[in-house]
C-alpha cells in the first residue's frame, strides 16, 4: 500500500509490534515516510477497538478506509468442527468487522 501512495497506516493486532519482524516493518515504513502505528488491540473486543481508535485520533489523521484481515486458524474438516472451534475462528471476522463499523 505504501508503494501505491499510502502515507498513513494503522495495523491492529493482538500482539502489536512486539516481534522483530513487526519492528523491522515499522522502521522500514517510517524510513519510506509512512506515518505508521501498530498498537496491540484484539479486534473482537469492542471496548479495546473503541479505546484504541479514540487514542489514535489524537495522533493520526482521520481513518478513510480499512482492510480487515484478522483470523484465527484452526485447520480441520468442517464436519469435524464443533461449535466452540467455529465460534473461535469466525469471531475475529464477524465481531471484528462489526466493531470497526
Amino acid at each position: 500500500m505504501a508503494e501505491k501512495g499510502a502515507r498513513t497506516c494503522i495495523l491492529l493486532s493482538r500482539s502489536g509490534a512486539e516481534g522483530k519482524d513487526a519492528q523491522e516493518l515499522l522502521e522500514e515504513m517510517t524510513t519510506r515516510g509512512v506515518n505508521i502505528a501498530a498498537p496491540a488491540c484484539g479486534i473482537s473486543a469492542e471496548a479495546a477497538v473503541s479505546a484504541t481508535i479514540k487514542e489514535l485520533k489524537q495522533s493520526m489523521p482521520p481513518i478513510k478506509g480499512y482492510i480487515q484481515a484478522s483470523m484465527v486458524l484452526k485447520d480441520g474438516l468442517f464436519e469435524n468442527t464443533n461449535s466452540e472451534d467455529f465460534n473461535t475462528t469466525t469471531k475475529p471476522k464477524v465481531q471484528g468487522t462489526w466493531n470497526l463499523h
